[in-house]
């Protein structure tokens, strides 16, 4: 028996890689122009950063500020079909789950799960997609 830094030394703990693309998504608060004109309501994907109490979408030299409320990290799964799965998108249910209209949740413990029941993408997984299907990305509710 080896106690943990023991075990780490001798091989038997492997590091971890987070292999999936950081990337956030926000819908805008106003009417936005660089390279082309954006209208208030779009949304913007990118990185995202807080300064006070803005919020920010940064994506190919822009800077957007986004409502706060429509900020949603993706969460490196694609749907059925290969829509971007993204925090508080809302998804549909495989047969056999109820309620059969969830949301993305990212969870206390550091996982995003479909709805407030604990789900994991872990359990839906097919062939690298998930077998679910976005069904609302609209983010103003």
């Amino acid at each position: 028996m080896c106690n943990g830094y023991e075990c780490w030394q001798l091989g038997f703990f492997k590091p971890i890689y987070m292999l999936r693309e950081i990337k956030f998504r926000g819908q805008l608060l106003n009417d936005s122009t660089s390279f082309k004109t954006y209208k208030k309501g779009t949304i913007v994907y990118g990185g995202f950063y807080q300064e006070g109490s803005k919020y920010f979408i940064v994506a190919h030299s822009n800077i957007f500020e986004v409502d706060p409320n429509s900020i949603g990290q993706y969460t490196g799964q694609k749907d059925k079909n290969g829509v971007e799965i993204y925090e508080k998108s809302k998804v549909k249910m495989p047969e056999g789950f109820y309620p059969k209209i969830r949301e993305v949740v990212f969870d206390e413990y550091s996982r995003f799960i479909l709805g407030h029941l604990g789900i994991s993408f872990g359990q839906l997984s097919m062939n690298g997609l998930i077998d679910v299907e976005v069904i609302d990305d609209n983010l103003s509710s």
